[in-house]
Protein backbone atom coordinates (compact mmCIF):
# COMPACT_ATOMS: atom_id res chain seq x y z
CA UNK A 1 0.00 0.00 0.00
CA UNK A 2 1.30 3.44 -0.94
CA UNK A 3 2.15 5.93 1.80
CA UNK A 4 3.56 8.88 -0.09
CA UNK A 5 1.20 10.36 -2.64
CA UNK A 6 -2.02 8.72 -1.50
CA UNK A 7 -3.39 12.26 -1.18
CA UNK A 8 -2.25 15.22 -3.29
CA UNK A 9 -3.28 18.79 -2.56
CA UNK A 10 -2.73 21.08 -5.54
CA UNK A 11 -2.59 24.85 -5.27
CA UNK A 12 -1.79 27.60 -7.73
CA UNK A 13 0.40 29.77 -5.52
CA UNK A 14 1.83 29.80 -2.00
CA UNK A 15 4.79 31.49 -0.31
CA UNK A 16 6.34 28.06 0.44
CA UNK A 17 5.03 24.52 0.09
CA UNK A 18 7.08 23.54 3.14
CA UNK A 19 5.42 26.19 5.29
CA UNK A 20 1.99 25.23 3.99
CA UNK A 21 2.69 21.55 4.65
CA UNK A 22 3.65 22.43 8.23
CA UNK A 23 0.25 24.05 8.73
CA UNK A 24 -1.50 20.99 7.36
CA UNK A 25 0.64 18.73 9.57
CA UNK A 26 -0.12 20.80 12.70
CA UNK A 27 -3.82 20.44 11.90
CA UNK A 28 -3.56 16.66 11.77
CA UNK A 29 -3.11 15.97 8.06
CA UNK A 30 -2.05 12.38 7.55
CA UNK A 31 1.30 10.97 6.59
CA UNK A 32 2.10 10.85 2.92
CA UNK A 33 0.02 13.86 1.93
CA UNK A 34 1.74 15.88 -0.78
CA UNK A 35 1.37 19.62 -1.40
CA UNK A 36 2.12 20.66 -4.99
CA UNK A 37 2.21 24.31 -6.11
CA UNK A 38 2.56 25.90 -9.52
CA UNK A 39 4.34 28.88 -8.02
CA UNK A 40 6.15 29.79 -4.79
CA UNK A 41 6.57 33.44 -3.92
CA UNK A 42 9.08 32.71 -1.14
CA UNK A 43 10.52 29.30 -1.95
CA UNK A 44 12.83 28.10 0.80
CA UNK A 45 16.35 26.73 0.51
CA UNK A 46 18.90 25.73 3.12
CA UNK A 47 20.69 28.23 5.35
CA UNK A 48 17.77 30.68 5.00
CA UNK A 49 18.29 31.10 1.26
CA UNK A 50 15.47 31.45 -1.25
CA UNK A 51 14.69 28.95 -4.00
CA UNK A 52 13.93 30.43 -7.43
CA UNK A 53 10.37 29.24 -8.19
CA UNK A 54 8.94 30.80 -11.37
CA UNK A 55 5.31 30.10 -12.15
CA UNK A 56 4.64 26.96 -14.17
CA UNK A 57 8.29 26.15 -14.87
CA UNK A 58 9.29 23.95 -11.97
CA UNK A 59 8.00 21.20 -9.74
CA UNK A 60 7.51 22.47 -6.19
CA UNK A 61 6.27 19.96 -3.65
CA UNK A 62 6.34 19.04 0.03
CA UNK A 63 5.50 15.73 1.70
CA UNK A 64 4.24 15.24 5.25
CA UNK A 65 6.03 12.36 6.98
CA UNK A 66 5.36 10.97 10.42
CA UNK A 67 8.05 8.35 11.03
CA UNK A 68 7.31 6.18 14.07
CA UNK A 69 10.92 5.43 14.90
CA UNK A 70 13.92 7.59 15.60
CA UNK A 71 15.27 7.74 12.06
CA UNK A 72 18.00 10.23 11.29
CA UNK A 73 16.70 13.24 9.34
CA UNK A 74 19.83 13.15 7.21
CA UNK A 75 18.78 9.76 5.89
CA UNK A 76 15.46 11.20 4.72
CA UNK A 77 17.22 13.92 2.76
CA UNK A 78 19.62 11.31 1.38
CA UNK A 79 16.99 8.86 0.16
CA UNK A 80 14.98 11.71 -1.34
CA UNK A 81 17.92 12.77 -3.48
CA UNK A 82 18.27 9.20 -4.75
CA UNK A 83 14.55 9.08 -5.56
CA UNK A 84 14.79 12.34 -7.53
CA UNK A 85 17.81 11.07 -9.49
CA UNK A 86 16.03 7.81 -10.33
CA UNK A 87 12.90 9.63 -11.49
CA UNK A 88 14.71 12.20 -13.63
CA UNK A 89 16.67 9.46 -15.35
CA UNK A 90 13.57 7.37 -16.04
CA UNK A 91 11.33 10.20 -17.23
CA UNK A 92 13.78 12.64 -18.79
CA UNK A 93 16.57 10.36 -19.98
CA UNK A 94 19.46 12.16 -18.28
CA UNK A 95 21.61 11.08 -15.35
CA UNK A 96 21.85 13.59 -12.47
CA UNK A 97 24.36 13.51 -9.63
CA UNK A 98 24.02 14.25 -5.91
CA UNK A 99 25.98 17.00 -4.20
CA UNK A 100 25.84 16.17 -0.51
CA UNK A 101 23.55 16.53 1.11
CA UNK A 102 20.54 18.10 -0.52
CA UNK A 103 21.30 19.19 -4.08
CA UNK A 104 20.89 17.35 -7.37
CA UNK A 105 23.10 18.43 -10.25
CA UNK A 106 22.95 18.11 -14.02
CA UNK A 107 26.13 18.85 -15.97
CA UNK A 108 27.72 20.44 -12.89
CA UNK A 109 24.82 22.83 -12.27
CA UNK A 110 22.05 22.67 -9.68
CA UNK A 111 18.73 21.40 -10.96
CA UNK A 112 17.06 20.43 -7.67
CA UNK A 113 17.13 21.38 -4.01
CA UNK A 114 15.78 19.32 -1.13
CA UNK A 115 14.86 20.77 2.26
CA UNK A 116 13.85 18.66 5.25
CA UNK A 117 12.28 20.38 8.26
CA UNK A 118 10.79 18.89 11.41
CA UNK A 119 8.91 19.67 14.61
CA UNK A 120 10.67 18.11 17.58
CA UNK A 121 8.72 17.58 20.79
CA UNK A 122 10.23 15.86 23.83
CA UNK A 123 13.09 14.59 21.69
CA UNK A 124 10.85 13.05 19.02
CA UNK A 125 9.76 14.29 15.62
CA UNK A 126 6.02 14.97 15.56
CA UNK A 127 6.30 15.34 11.81
CA UNK A 128 8.92 15.82 9.13
CA UNK A 129 8.34 17.94 6.04
CA UNK A 130 10.25 16.85 2.96
CA UNK A 131 10.42 19.64 0.40
CA UNK A 132 11.58 19.14 -3.18
CA UNK A 133 12.05 21.89 -5.75
CA UNK A 134 13.09 20.98 -9.30
CA UNK A 135 13.89 23.28 -12.20
CA UNK A 136 12.01 21.28 -14.83
CA UNK A 137 11.28 23.70 -17.68
CA UNK A 138 12.46 27.17 -18.57
CA UNK A 139 15.94 28.34 -19.45
CA UNK A 140 16.25 31.80 -17.95
CA UNK A 141 17.64 32.39 -14.45
CA UNK A 142 18.41 35.53 -12.43
CA UNK A 143 21.93 36.90 -12.79
CA UNK A 144 22.96 35.79 -9.30
CA UNK A 145 22.35 32.10 -10.05
CA UNK A 146 22.52 31.77 -13.84
CA UNK A 147 26.06 30.37 -13.68
CA UNK A 148 25.27 27.73 -11.07
CA UNK A 149 21.67 26.70 -11.81
CA UNK A 150 20.03 24.96 -14.74
CA UNK A 151 16.81 23.21 -15.73
CA UNK A 152 16.13 19.80 -17.22
CA UNK A 153 14.72 21.45 -20.33
CA UNK A 154 17.85 23.57 -20.73
CA UNK A 155 20.12 20.52 -20.50
CA UNK A 156 18.02 18.26 -22.73
CA UNK A 157 16.80 20.94 -25.19
CA UNK A 158 13.35 19.43 -24.72
CA UNK A 159 10.30 20.56 -22.77
CA UNK A 160 9.59 18.03 -20.04
CA UNK A 161 6.37 16.50 -18.72
CA UNK A 162 6.07 17.73 -15.13
CA UNK A 163 3.15 15.43 -14.32
CA UNK A 164 5.02 12.33 -15.46
CA UNK A 165 8.01 13.40 -13.40
CA UNK A 166 5.83 14.05 -10.34
CA UNK A 167 4.27 10.59 -10.58
CA UNK A 168 7.64 8.90 -10.85
CA UNK A 169 9.16 10.88 -7.98
CA UNK A 170 6.25 9.97 -5.69
CA UNK A 171 6.61 6.32 -6.69
CA UNK A 172 10.34 6.32 -5.93
CA UNK A 173 9.92 8.25 -2.69
CA UNK A 174 7.25 5.81 -1.52
CA UNK A 175 9.40 2.79 -2.31
CA UNK A 176 12.47 4.16 -0.54
CA UNK A 177 10.56 5.53 2.47
CA UNK A 178 9.36 2.05 3.37
CA UNK A 179 12.89 0.67 3.56
CA UNK A 180 15.29 3.60 3.99
CA UNK A 181 16.04 2.73 7.61
CA UNK A 182 18.12 -0.26 6.53
CA UNK A 183 20.45 2.07 4.65
CA UNK A 184 20.67 -0.14 1.58
CA UNK A 185 20.07 2.82 -0.72
CA UNK A 186 23.31 4.45 0.49
CA UNK A 187 25.36 2.39 -1.94
CA UNK A 188 23.37 3.92 -4.77
CA UNK A 189 23.85 7.32 -3.16
CA UNK A 190 27.61 6.79 -3.18
CA UNK A 191 27.57 5.92 -6.88
CA UNK A 192 25.50 9.02 -7.66
CA UNK A 193 27.71 11.34 -5.61
CA UNK A 194 29.60 14.10 -7.39
CA UNK A 195 31.76 14.90 -4.35
CA UNK A 196 33.19 11.59 -3.18
CA UNK A 197 36.88 11.29 -3.99
CA UNK A 198 37.21 15.04 -4.62
CA UNK A 199 38.59 18.01 -2.77
CA UNK A 200 35.76 20.14 -1.42
CA UNK A 201 35.29 23.35 0.49
CA UNK A 202 33.46 22.79 3.78
CA UNK A 203 31.41 25.62 5.28
CA UNK A 204 30.29 25.13 8.89
CA UNK A 205 29.12 28.24 10.69
CA UNK A 206 31.99 30.72 10.58
CA UNK A 207 34.54 28.03 9.70
CA UNK A 208 35.64 27.28 6.13
CA UNK A 209 38.28 24.77 5.12
CA UNK A 210 39.40 22.45 2.33
CA UNK A 211 39.07 18.68 2.77
CA UNK A 212 38.67 15.51 0.74
CA UNK A 213 35.28 13.78 0.60
CA UNK A 214 35.95 10.12 1.37
CA UNK A 215 32.68 8.23 1.98
CA UNK A 216 29.16 8.26 3.45
CA UNK A 217 28.51 6.71 6.84
CA UNK A 218 25.51 4.52 7.73
CA UNK A 219 23.37 7.57 8.60
CA UNK A 220 24.18 9.55 5.46
CA UNK A 221 26.90 11.68 7.06
CA UNK A 222 29.80 12.75 4.86
CA UNK A 223 33.16 11.33 5.91
CA UNK A 224 35.93 13.77 5.07
CA UNK A 225 39.68 13.78 5.53
CA UNK A 226 41.83 16.79 6.39
CA UNK A 227 45.30 17.02 7.81
CA UNK A 228 45.49 13.23 7.72
CA UNK A 229 42.49 12.78 10.01
CA UNK A 230 38.97 11.66 9.21
CA UNK A 231 35.79 13.20 10.57
CA UNK A 232 32.10 12.97 9.74
CA UNK A 233 29.88 15.88 8.75
CA UNK A 234 26.23 15.62 9.76
CA UNK A 235 25.49 19.26 8.99
CA UNK A 236 27.00 22.18 7.17
CA UNK A 237 27.53 22.79 3.47
CA UNK A 238 30.09 21.68 0.95
CA UNK A 239 31.13 23.20 -2.34
CA UNK A 240 32.97 21.72 -5.31
CA UNK A 241 33.50 25.20 -6.74
CA UNK A 242 36.40 27.08 -5.19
Amino acid sequence: MSIIGKKIIRIEETPSTNDLAKEYAKNGEGEGTVIVAEHQTKGKGRMGRSFFSPSGAGLYMSVILRPTDEKNGLLITSFASVAVCRAIKKVCGVSPKIKWVNDVYLNEKKVCGILTESLISEGKAEYIILGVGINVNGAEFPDDIKDIATSIEKETLKKQDKEALLREILKELDELYKTYGNGEFLEESRKLSCVLGKEIKVIRGNETYIAKAVDLDSLGGLIIERDGKKETLNSGEVSIRF
